[in-house]
């Protein structure tokens, strides 16, 4: 399953929620040239990301990488002149 998400804004973006569907799998962030954006993650439970009180961290591998532990991730746009868009990958190893 792969799932795209895009964003025009600058700022913080809704977060996106990992769960089950997600659990093994791959995400990359996709700039344009001049476009700034970083990616800020969770590893907290789900619960406590949706009431607004789990640690964000950012992101420290780049613009792609593993999903492995992480319940969320957001999106914080600097400078966008087109869009950003995230794309999610489920790993399906004999799924």
């Amino acid at each position: 399953m792969i799932v795209e998400h895009y964003y025009t804004g600058a700022g913080r973006q809704r977060a996106v929620f990992l769960g089950s569907k997600f659990e093994r799998g791959h995400f990359a962030l996709e700039l344009k040239d001049g476009d700034e954006a970083e990616l800020d993650v969770s590893y907290e439970p789900e619960t406590e990301v949706r009431k607004g009180r789990a640690a964000w961290q950012p992101y420290a591998g780049g613009l792609g990488g593993s999903v492995d532990g992480m319940t969320a991730m957001r999106v914080n746009i600097k400078r966008v002149d087109g869009w950003v868009k995230l794309t999610l990958r489920r790993d399906d190893h004999g799924a």
